[in-house]
């Protein structure tokens, strides 16, 4: 398993669990309002517990050591999850589609939305 006990927001996105999931590794990390619970599934590919919460990672912990097929089949959800929406190949996809997104023409301003141009 791979546990990611941050309590302070500097962990933004959780790149490190990406990797652990690929390795096939459940995740035990903390709610931080980052991107943290983003990569972790709570229940699914891992656990998220609230940070700066000894006894709720202890109890996490406890639960995948205690349930060794329950850690098995939340590393190859996470497994699965890294490589179907954090390959390579996903990111580049998602970002072309955000920088066509952003270089699509606007549509001409209307009374309803003038504030595509302001009229002057």
């Amino acid at each position: 398993m791979f546990v990611l006990p941050s309590h302070l927001r500097a962990e933004a996105f959780g790149i490190v669990q990406i990797e652990a999931q690929a390795a096939g590794l459940p995740v035990v990390c903390t709610e931080l309002g980052t991107g943290t619970s983003t990569i972790t599934r709570h229940g699914v590919t891992g656990f998220v517990v609230p940070p700066a919460n000894p006894p709720a990672l202890a109890r996490a912990l406890d639960v995948l050591v205690a349930n060794p097929e329950l850690a098995r089949r939340m590393g190859a959800a996470g497994r699965v999850r890294a490589t179907q929406e954090f390959s390579h190949t996903r990111m580049v996809e998602r970002m072309e589609q955000i920088y066509a997104a952003a270089t699509e023409p606007l549509p001409p301003p209307t009374r309803e939305h003038p504030e595509v141009f302001p009229m002057v």
